[in-house]
């Protein structure tokens, strides 16, 4: 008797927790959310020194995405030599989003500072 009373108020449980209404599910045409890459079309070059990489990959990485994160980065490129103090690196921008002080402030705060840029030139690059 007892088994069945506790078969019961299980039962009676789970009925009123399943609900016939459908969850508030978002649909696939909710959920996709287009993430559009901003076109930059660079008007300068910005050639400088860069201290404080161990490698191209994770610190160029970061450096990379931390400035095309800006919207005024087209690409960075690196002439990377390894166990050297100083790196070069190319930084393709547009003027118009962005200048040298805003390009080197997030270079010298990224990874709680651990690069420091020192601009060596910037120079107008051709429209293609």
């Amino acid at each position: 008797m007892r088994t069945n009373k506790l078969y019961l108020i299980t039962l009676i449980s789970l009925v009123f927790s399943c609900k016939n209404q459908p969850a508030d599910v978002a649909t696939p045409e909710q959920v996709k959310v287009e993430k559009k890459e901003q076109i930059v079309h660079p008007n300068k070059m910005l050639t400088a020194e860069i201290t404080g990489m161990t490698c191209e990959q994770g610190c160029g990485g970061s450096i990379r995405k931390n400035l095309k994160a800006t919207g005024g980065v087209s690409k960075v490129e690196y002439d990377f030599v390894i166990d050297a103090e100083k790196q070069i690196c190319r930084i393709y921008f547009d003027s118009t989003k962005i200048n040298e002080g805003k390009i080197s402030e997030v270079v010298n705060t990224i990874n709680e500072e651990q690069f420091q840029i020192k601009v060596l030139s910037v120079q107008d690059v051709a429209k293609k």
